[in-house]
């Protein structure tokens, strides 16, 4: 009789996060490899978690890929001081993008790896946040959990949502002065909030967002254009309703006498 594996056996196959004194220098980033697993971030994940400007991204990451590799690319210079948080939310692409790739074998240490460096890079940049740094780590919850780590997810997210506190992303009357895109803040904000109802309802814990913290529309839909517009069009709209559902469960468990913070 073919033996049957419970949840940690079958997890345990791929280390998908390295423990926190695991050595972590045989790796660089690689160009080629780099571009394989940010291709499957958007093939994939994206669908589901429509955060960025996908044309943006890939404008700056293109203009960094010639020094993929060298220890200039997580400093800040003068042309570029938010260059750090970048390199951390590409990191964590870079993890969910290899994760949810099944042809390679070797795609379970590459997302362990960027998990790992996206993690140490957060914790160098708390005192530095802004935009980019937020979706970093709202990226990062959302591989923590799918890699079945709800404790550390929920840290995560709830990082995710302190650095948006701080940086006034939940103040949309804020956003113009603080040269936030629109909608990619309110998509932003939205994706946070999504996974701190879900995280806390599965981990049977508070919420950190209270509904008199959040002054937010939700994000708008452009009429399409083309046949890829209107893909991305529904993907937004995907936000708008798992927004409104996350709500009603919110309630839900407000109503069911579970606090929140």
């Amino acid at each position: 009789m073919p033996k049957t594996l419970d949840l940690d056996e079958l997890t345990s196959f791929c280390d998908y996060i390295i423990p926190p004194h695991a050595l972590r220098g045989d790796r660089r980033l690689q160009v080629h490899i780099a571009d394989r697993h940010l291709e499957n971030f958007f093939r994939t994940i994206h669908i589901f978690l429509p955060v960025l400007n996908k044309s943006r991204f890939k404008e700056k990451y293109n203009s960094l890929r010639k020094i993929f590799g060298d220890k200039r690319l997580v400093f800040a210079t003068t042309e570029d001081p938010n260059r750090p948080q970048f390199v951390c939310l590409l990191h964590s692409l870079l993890a969910l993008g290899a994760l949810y790739e099944d042809d390679q074998d070797d795609s379970s240490m590459w997302a362990s790896w960027y998990f790992a460096e996206a993690q140490n890079m957060l914790g160098r940049l708390l005192d530095a946040s802004n935009l980019e740094l937020t979706q970093a780590a709202a990226f990062l919850g959302a591989y923590a959990q799918h890699a079945i780590k709800p404790n550390l997810a929920y840290n995560l997210n709830g990082i995710a949502a302190r650095l948006a506190y701080s940086i006034g992303l939940n103040v949309e009357s804020m956003h113009r002065s603080l040269g936030f895109d629109k909608e990619e803040a309110r998509r932003t904000w939205a994706i946070i909030y999504i996974q701190e109802v879900e995280l806390s309802l599965d981990a049977g814990r508070p919420m950190s967002i209270r509904s008199s913290d959040m002054n937010m529309n939700y994000p708008t839909v452009q009429l399409p254009a083309t046949d890829q517009s209107r893909t991305d069009a529904a993907q937004v709209m995907f936000i708008t309703h798992l927004a409104n559902i996350s709500k009603i469960v919110k309630n839900i468990l407000k109503l069911s006498g579970v606090p929140e913070e």
